[in-house]
């Protein structure tokens, strides 16, 4: 299944790029791809595109401690409150 996320950031595009890359091994224990990423002109605010086998497995990885001590070092502490399928269902994540 496809999502939708957007999340405000506050470190620029490139940081938070960087941070993707990093969390590479993380996606693929999720099984999580991420197809598209953008940004608005003032880089703070990203809006991506991923696919995920599993929806259980994208909240399992948004609350894995690493996940969210590599975030939080990289001052990307929020998480997406919700997510959009493609099929136009919304999602919310469980809080902690």
């Amino acid at each position: 299944m496809k999502f939708l996320s957007t999340f405000k950031i506050n470190k620029g595009f490139d940081r938070w790029l960087k941070l993707v890359d990093e969390l590479q091994p993380y996606t693929k224990k999720y099984e999580l791809k991420m197809i598209f990423a953008c940004t608005n002109d003032e880089e703070t605010r990203v809006w991506d595109m991923g696919e995920a086998n599993n929806a259980e497995l994208v909240t399992d990885f948004l609350n894995d401690q690493e996940v969210i001590n590599m975030r939080i070092g990289y001052r990307f502490p929020q998480r997406p409150r919700s997510y959009k399928y493609e099929n136009g269902s919304r999602c919310r994540l469980r809080k902690q």
